[in-house]
């Protein structure tokens, strides 16, 4: 047999764990980001429209430290959302205009949601948060259809992964009104011909 005589320090030897744990993590935890399953572990939220009339007019998140997004919330014909997620953070708001819509989302992510890239159905451009790492976009699967609803895990640290829902936008009518010309009374017709 042989022995060898291995002399590793506990900080050595966690330094290595660390780096191991932290690269584990990293190639773990990207599942939830572009699956449609929320294999992550943590809390699950939605927050999916109540009425079928129901438009987003804004969403908010709070950052945190190293810019993870911490919560979210969303807002729907002027109501806000109750939030999720954790607690803290510096809140970062977006507000629609009337009739906007987001039409494209591109999260990025590493163990945690990172930053978020909202394209409108006005041509707006929303950038919140750092553009690096793993990214997904989302976008409708029919032209035409606008985000509805943000499906998601949390952990008390940070919002782990995010789902798209798209629907058709409420239709709107106008009436047209029926529009008279009106009746000039003989006494005018008189004085005007002459």
């Amino acid at each position: 047999m042989i022995f060898l005589n291995v002399s590793v320090s506990f900080y050595q030897i966690m330094k290595s764990f660390l780096v191991l744990f932290l690269l584990g993590g990293i190639a773990c935890n990207c599942s939830g980001a572009f699956s449609e399953d929320f294999s992550d572990s943590g809390k699950f939220f939605s927050l999916a429209e109540r009425n079928p009339e129901d438009c987003i007019t804004g969403l908010r998140f709070s950052l945190g430290i190293a810019g993870l997004f911490k919560s979210i919330q969303m807002q729907r014909n002027g109501e806000w959302s109750e939030k999720y997620g954790a607690k803290g953070g510096k809140s970062v708001e977006i507000k629609l205009w009337e009739e906007e819509s987001i039409v494209k989302v591109t999260t990025y992510k590493r163990l945690c949601i990172i930053g978020l890239l909202l394209e409108t159905s006005s041509g707006r451009v929303f950038t919140i948060g750092t553009l690096v790492g793993q990214n997904l976009t989302a976008y409708p699967p029919e032209e035409g259809m606008v985000l509805s609803g943000i499906q998601g895990t949390y952990t008390i640290i940070c919002l782990k992964t995010l789902r798209f829902q798209w629907k058709f936008p409420p239709v709107t009518y106008t009436s047209i009104e029926e529009t008279t010309t009106p009746e000039i009374p003989e006494t005018a017709k008189a004085s005007t011909s002459g």
